[in-house]
């Protein structure tokens, strides 16, 4: 968020939000973009009509923020962080389910009472259809460790991110449902590509 920006919390955002419908804006790093994707879920979630605007990838978007051409944007851990100590962007809360020990003091959308707009970057991996079951164990077995590993989790801590190990079969559930989540959003939003 702009400093300048009165609302200092996210209950005055969306109160502030339905005071001035379309009047604040928030930019993103392009029309489909997950920045954009997740303020729109915010809209949904909290009914505010706020206006979206396109930048060329999320560092002109923060930037914009920066230099007042819109008042906030939904931005990623890593690239928001340097601007929010340095005072220059305001945190108002993270999308993740937790808190993230890089901003500790920083609370979840969830603990204020917005639920349901739970957005996080996340990567799995994926293999051919018909790999072997045995070949699928064996890669699903080094993540696993990988995701164990304390000096990995720790490199991740710093950047605001986390390792969570699953089976096979929970992420394909999980891409499932993610991929239903997100279609809801682009439809209802009525996301077109660019």
């Amino acid at each position: 968020m702009n400093p300048d920006v009165p609302a200092k919390t996210v209950p005055e955002l969306i109160a502030l939000a339905k005071a001035q419908p379309n009047k604040l804006n928030y930019a993103s790093g392009g029309n489909g973009s997950p920045l954009h994707l997740v303020g729109e879920l915010f809209k949904m979630v909290t009914k505010t009509d706020i206006q979206h605007v396109p930048y060329k990838g999320s560092s002109p978007a923060a930037a914009a923020v920066i230099g007042g051409e819109a008042q906030m944007v939904f931005g990623g851990v890593v690239s928001t962080i340097p601007f929010v100590q340095s005072g220059r962007l305001r945190a108002l809360a993270v999308t993740s389910p937790r808190r993230l020990d890089v901003i500790p003091d920083v609370p979840t959308l969830s603990e204020l009472g917005v639920k349901g707009v739970e957005a996080s970057s996340w990567y799995g991996l994926y293999a051919p259809a018909g790999t072997p079951a045995p070949v699928i164990e064996k890669l699903n077995g080094v993540m696993v460790s990988l995701a164990a590993d304390k000096d990995y989790r720790d490199q991740l801590s710093k950047h605001g991110q986390e390792a969570l190990a699953s089976t096979p079969s929970e992420l394909s559930e999980f891409t499932r449902q993610e991929f239903a989540r997100w279609t809801k959003v682009i439809k209802t939003a009525d996301i077109k590509p660019d």
